[in-house]
């Protein structure tokens, strides 16, 4: 499953940049001035000077692979990885009815944190951790799930039955056994039977960029990134669960572009992986759901 968009261009992505934090402001939410978003905004408009004064000349093959690459690209801008990603899922969650109707509130503390996930300090992961939440919540809303506010962070109803979602970011491996520990128990509390979904993306660095504005090469890398993290991640370990428990879904997005067309575009990788608590007519119906967590970017743009 993958949430996909189509490549767009670094002016367009300034131009939605301002819409959406026009649209935020006027439920208003005061963002402030050195907010990672209003950051990665500013090294936006640096870049489209950038491009301005110094425009990519079309290079050879061999000449491209001498003088540039796609991760140089991306570093002159200090702020433009990350920042991408965060504007990619801000994009999301300001299209979803739900999230801007019911979770304002959660939505005005996101606006916190370091450019870099890997600066916030244990203590201040709750902006992101919460974006997560948005975002997944956002992701269902807009593949045409209801979707509810409720404990232990949303849910989704699926023919008749309720189904309860309990995000998590996992920021280092070493904690990850402990927060799907605590996402089980969230939804056994819940008194419903749902899912643990789990962010990888805090685990990498550098390797989610890929050069291609191709969205099949990207929604492959992005799957297969996500696999490997996954089971490098909980290797070694058990994952044992309760019978309220379905199955997980985990999530890693990549960012693709060209730098000579200085074309840039972001899949998340989304995978669902069902544990066999129902009968096989239950089992089938959720991987049937698990083949509709699609994002749809034409409901975005």
């Amino acid at each position: 499953m993958i949430s996909r968009f189509d490549p767009i261009s670094l002016r367009y992505v300034k131009e939605k940049l301002d819409d959406i934090l026009a649209k935020i402001d006027a439920y208003g939410i005061s963002i402030n001035v050195q907010s990672r978003f209003n950051r990665f905004k500013i090294a936006v408009e640096k870049g489209l000077i950038q491009q301005m004064d110094n425009p990519i000349e079309v290079l050879g093959e061999d000449s491209f692979s001498k003088s540039i690459d796609f991760v140089s690209f991306l570093r002159r801008m200090t702020t433009l990885g990350q920042g991408l990603r965060d504007f990619y899922e801000l994009w999301s969650i300001t299209s979803s009815q739900v999230v801007m109707k019911d979770n304002v509130r959660e939505l005005a503390l996101i606006f916190g944190g370091n450019v870099n996930p890997r600066d916030d300090k244990l203590t201040n992961t709750r902006p992101r951790d919460i974006q997560y939440q948005l975002f997944l919540t956002s992701v269902f809303e807009l593949s045409g799930f209801h979707v509810l506010n409720a404990e232990p962070d949303f849910i989704f109803v699926h023919g008749e039955e309720e189904i309860a979602v309990a995000c998590k970011r996992i920021n280092s491996r070493k904690q990850a056994f402990s927060r799907v520990k605590d996402a089980a128990k969230q939804i056994t509390e819940s008194g419903r039977r749902g899912f643990i979904a789990l962010s990888l993306d805090n685990l990498v660095e550098i390797n989610f960029y890929q050069h291609t504005t191709d969205s099949q090469r990207l929604n492959q890398f992005a799957t297969e990134l996500l696999k490997d993290y996954f089971s490098s991640t909980f290797e070694g370990g058990s994952l044992q669960f309760d019978k309220n428990i379905l199955g997980l879904i985990i999530n890693m997005g990549a960012i693709g572009g060209d730098i000579l067309t200085e074309r840039l575009n972001y899949s998340c990788a989304c995978e669902m992986l069902i544990i066999n608590h129902g009968d096989s007519k239950m089992n089938e119906s959720l991987m049937g759901l698990g083949r509709k967590i699609i994002l749809d970017a034409t409901k975005l743009i």
